[in-house]
This record gives C-alpha cells, sequence and structure tokens, in this order.
C-alpha cells in the first residue's frame, strides 16, 4: 500500500507529464507559426512593395482633404447606401425564389427545343436560310430596290392569284395538262381544226380566252420603276 508521500509523488509526477505534454504542443504550435511566417512574409512583402508603388502613383491626388471630402459624402449618404444594399439583398432573394422557376423555363424550353428539331423545324429553318442566303447573294442593290418599287404590284398580283375561282380553274388546267401527253398529240390538219371548234366547250374556251386578252388590252398602261410613264 503506497504511503501519503508516494501518493503525492505520483500526483506531481502526473502533473509534471502534463505540463511537459502542454509545452510540446505549445512548441509545436509555435514552430508552425514559424513555418507560416517565413513562407507568407515574401508574400506580403510583394503585396507591401506593389501597394507602395500604385501608392505613389496616386500619392498626389490622395490628399487629406480628398479624403475628408469623400468620408463626409459618404457619411451625408449612407441612407442611399443602406437603400442600395437592401435592394442588392431584395434583388439576390428575388433570384433565388425565381430560381425554381427559371429551372423550369429553361427544362421547358429545352424540351420544345428537342421537339422541333424532332419534328424537323430546325432543318426547315436552315433550309430556309440557306435559301434567304441565296436570293441575297443572288440579287444586286439595284434588283432589290426595283423589287422594292414594285413590292405593292406583285402583292396585288398574288392576292387577285389566290382567290378561289381563279385558283380553282389553275388547279383545273394544271391536272388536265398533266393527263395530257404531248408526244401523243399528232400533227393535226386545218380541217380536224375546224372541226374541233364545233365543239361547245373549245368555243368556251376560246371565248373566254379571247375575252381575257379584249380585256387586258383595255387596262391602263403600267408605269415603270419609280411611278413614271415614258
Amino acid at each position: 500500500m503506497s504511503t501519503p508521500v508516494e501518493l503525492e509523488l505520483q500526483e506531481i509526477n502526473r502533473k509534471l507529464d502534463f505540463l511537459i505534454e502542454h509545452a510540446e504542443r505549445m512548441e509545436r504550435r509555435v514552430s508552425a507559426l514559424e513555418d507560416l511566417k517565413s513562407d507568407l512574409m515574401p508574400i506580403v512583402n510583394e503585396i507591401m512593395k506593389a501597394a507602395m508603388e500604385n501608392l505613389e502613383e496616386v500619392a498626389p491626388e490622395l490628399t487629406l482633404e480628398r479624403i475628408l471630402s469623400l468620408l463626409k459624402k459618404l457619411a451625408v449618404n449612407l441612407g442611399t447606401i443602406e437603400q442600395l444594399i437592401d435592394r442588392a439583398v431584395a434583388a439576390n432573394e428575388l433570384i433565388t425564389d425565381m430560381q425554381p422557376i427559371l429551372n423550369d423555363i429553361t427544362i421547358t424550353v429545352m424540351e420544345k427545343l428537342d421537339e422541333y428539331e424532332r419534328k424537323g423545324y430546325v432543318d426547315f429553318i436552315r433550309t430556309m436560310a440557306n435559301a434567304l442566303d441565296r436570293v441575297v447573294t443572288g440579287f444586286t442593290r439595284e434588283e432589290v430596290e426595283a423589287f422594292s418599287d414594285n413590292v405593292v404590284l406583285i402583292l396585288n398580283t398574288v392576292k387577285s392569284v389566290t382567290q378561289p375561282e381563279l385558283m380553282t380553274m389553275v388547279n383545273q388546267v394544271v391536272s388536265v395538262t398533266r393527263k395530257i401527253e404531248y408526244d401523243e398529240i399528232r400533227n393535226p390538219s386545218v380541217l380536224s381544226l375546224v372541226k374541233d371548234l364545233s365543239s361547245p366547250e373549245i368555243r368556251r374556251g376560246l371565248a373566254f380566252f379571247l375575252r381575257v386578252l379584249k380585256e387586258a388590252s383595255h387596262q391602263p398602261a403600267l408605269p415603270p420603276a419609280g411611278g413614271k410613264l415614258n
């Protein structure tokens, strides 16, 4: 059984071990700080050197009066600065709140673009762009100006052509033309042509075209580009 003296010596040794261990930890920390200081000092010196060089360039402008004036303006406009900070915070919160919506919009747009590409819209637009490029490179400036001078007349012509009655007639003519083979038509005689004139259908067709020619001859002469008559 240990005596009181031995117990006291053991307690002293335990405390000494604790102090030695603590001192060793402090020594390691000091050594680490010294190493960090050795590594940072060159960087700090370079920063101080660059700062001093830049301050030397603006030293003539950096007067006490200007510094005091700047501080005064900051003090006077603290309310405005606070409002700007509040607005920046509000804008940041708004962006944060809208982020899910923006993500949904982005996903929707990407899905629509993928759908349009699968349907052929992208290829169609690319083809139209190539066609437009050919039109632009295939016409001179004078030709484009002439086209712009007659664009109203062209649009009116297109409007007239797209009338249902005229489109129906044109469609019928095209359909009939497709059915008729030109090479199969033999060289007709004058007698056969006169005989064909006895057909009511042919007489109506000739009367129609003669009426068109007659009405066209009664139309006023169209002015050239620029709107002037020769």
